[in-house]
């Protein structure tokens, strides 16, 4: 991806000195895009709930879960970006217990859809056992929705 540079020269000011060329880049392709705010995904009458903050290394905030007639559970949520992911680890109350579970979204149009796969344990930490062959939840991804 190239970059038209321009150089600007100045002439010497009236204090004698002359300006060091100083380069402006102009029509750049490269778009930043951030994953900061909150987010929502319904699924008939399943929600949950995120809010992001970026840390400039990775992006932490809350993540709560509600699932009718069901367990919900409330904690806080550390990802990083890789590629076209946000991957990291979930920490939760649910039922009085603390579990630690492994999250990964696949990042597309500002939409984050979550992975789901086959679960290994190791003590209160749930990890997926074959990352590259996550199923995503596209139909149905977290969207970005003003914060509450």
């Amino acid at each position: 991806m190239a970059a038209s540079i321009v150089m600007l020269y100045s002439c010497a000011s009236n204090t004698g000195k002359q300006e060091v060329p100083s380069p402006v880049v102009k029509d750049t392709a490269v778009a930043i895009v951030s994953y900061a705010g909150c987010y929502e995904m319904i699924i008939n009458k399943d929600s949950a709930y995120m809010q992001l903050a970026d840390s400039g290394y990775f992006y932490s905030g809350k993540l709560s879960y509600k699932r009718f007639e069901k367990d919900s559970n409330n904690g806080i949520v550390t990802l990083s970006k890789e590629k076209d992911h946000l991957s990291g680890w979930y920490t939760f109350q649910s039922e009085g217990m603390t579990s630690v579970r492994q999250i990964i979204f696949k990042a597309s149009d500002g939409k984050l859809a979550e992975g789901f796969g086959e679960i290994g344990v190791i003590g209160d930490s749930a990890f997926y056992k074959y990352p590259v062959t996550l199923q995503f939840e596209e139909t149905h991804p977290f969207i970005k929705v003003n914060c509450k």
